[in-house]
């Protein structure tokens, strides 16, 4: 999927760096076509290493973001909106990204996407001008977000467990009984976990 995102964005990029304003949009193509490459470095490292595959989530906050950094800071004082309406909308588009890091699952995740969009954010708002009052409600504003995202990661692990519980039951069920008493025992709610107990047999 970022493969394929990046390299839509870099056609863009190709394609708009010879239109009217191709100067703007010719300076940022060595960055997306650096950001190209990484991504289709991690999408071949994750298709043959399993340790990569178990943390490529943590691409999101070591190479998403700090690319999206750079092509803001690169039109900081480009922008018709000014350095600090570039900075501020940077800051809204790195509270997606922390969001959107909880589709991982992986509250670790979260985190280090929380850390290095606070990070960022700082540098560039310093860069911008923005005042000490202003940065503190943007790193108090990630901070917000990212707790939501380890909440809701938790919240969500939380239930899957209880939906590999559910199953784990179901299965033994059916091992051990047919399928209508198992339904049966399901829908009584009768607790059938396993137990262990000594026991006598007396035979005549």
């Amino acid at each position: 999927v970022r493969v394929v995102a990046v390299s839509v964005v870099l056609v863009v990029h190709l394609v708009l760096s010879f239109g009217a304003d191709g100067a703007e949009w010719q300076s940022s193509v060595p960055i997306v076509t650096g950001y190209w490459v990484a991504a289709l470095l991690i999408a071949l490292a994750t298709r043959f290493s399993e340790p990569v595959r178990r943390h490529a989530g943590l691409a999101l906050g070591a190479v998403d973001l700090p690319v999206l950094f750079a092509l803001q800071r690169h039109i900081l004082y480009n922008s018709p909106s000014g350095p600090r309406g570039v900075a501020h909308f940077t800051l809204a588009l790195f509270c997606m990204a922390v969001a959107l890091s909880a589709l991982g699952v992986s509250a670790r995740q979260s985190l280090f996407v929380g850390a290095m969009s606070s990070l960022l954010v700082l540098v560039l708002e310093r860069e911008a001008g923005d005042v000490p009052g202003t940065q503190v409600m943007s790193l108090l504003t990630l901070a917000v977000t990212t707790a939501a995202a380890v909440v809701l990661v938790a919240r969500v692990r939380r239930l899957l467990g209880r939906v590999a519980v559910e199953e784990q039951k179901r299965a033994r069920l059916t091992r051990y009984f047919s399928p209508s008493v198992a339904r049966q025992l399901e829908q009584s709610g009768l607790d059938v976990a396993a137990d262990q107990r000594e026991v006598t047999l007396l035979f005549s």
